[in-house]
């Protein structure tokens, strides 16, 4: 239950960074000076980006602008932030949310690497990238403690369904073999016979 309320709070808590983030490097709507930064940092991370390296060599594009690279970037930060933020929504909208910036964030990383940034610009990307680690595992915790409570009353439910009869049915017969099980033990079968 703690869990599950922990993954909606980080996811709340990212959610809105990520859409600030991200509408910030379409245009100056927070902040015109951080737009300007980002704007030049995303020129520079170009370079080593993997859409420069890899994507553009495979489709063949003959230039692909920094500021295309950069408002790409921006809408999917926007559009996953607002989808972690939604926490009402299944689970797994977050969840591709949280693996889409995953890989716009080793992007990031691997950029600043290839660039030569020290760890003074990519630090907030390691940052993200642990926050982001650390909700889908998180989220893998609590599915997996959920299983273990239900699962019972499921497989029970399941022989159920399975064989046509109904749970009560199933119950009933646990119990007849419980009662079997009683007097055909060592010893009882005495006891009753004295009885």
């Amino acid at each position: 239950m703690a869990a599950a309320k922990s993954v909606k709070m980080l996811s709340a808590i990212l959610g809105l960074y990520f859409i600030i983030m991200g509408l910030n490097k379409l245009g100056p709507w927070f902040s015109a000076e951080m737009h300007k930064s980002l704007k030049t940092q995303h020129k520079e991370l170009f370079r080593g980006s993997f859409f420069k390296l890899v994507v553009q060599q495979k489709l063949q594009v003959s230039e692909m602008l920094p500021s295309l690279y950069r408002q790409m970037m921006a809408f999917n930060e926007a559009f996953c932030g607002l989808l972690l933020l939604l926490v009402f929504l299944p689970l797994v909208f977050g969840n591709v949310a949280n693996l889409l910036l995953l890989l716009q964030y080793f992007d990031y990383l691997f950029s600043n690497f290839y660039v030569g940034n020290k760890f003074d610009k990519s630090g907030s990307v390691a940052v993200f990238l642990i926050l982001l680690v650390s909700r889908l595992v998180l989220v893998v915790l609590t599915r997996d403690s959920k299983p273990r409570g239900q699962g019972q009353s499921e497989g029970s439910s399941g022989r159920a369904q399975g064989s046509g009869q109904s749970r009560a049915d199933l119950e009933g017969e646990e119990e007849e073999d419980e009662d079997d099980a009683e007097e055909n033990a060592p010893g009882t079968s005495e006891e009753k016979k004295d009885k």
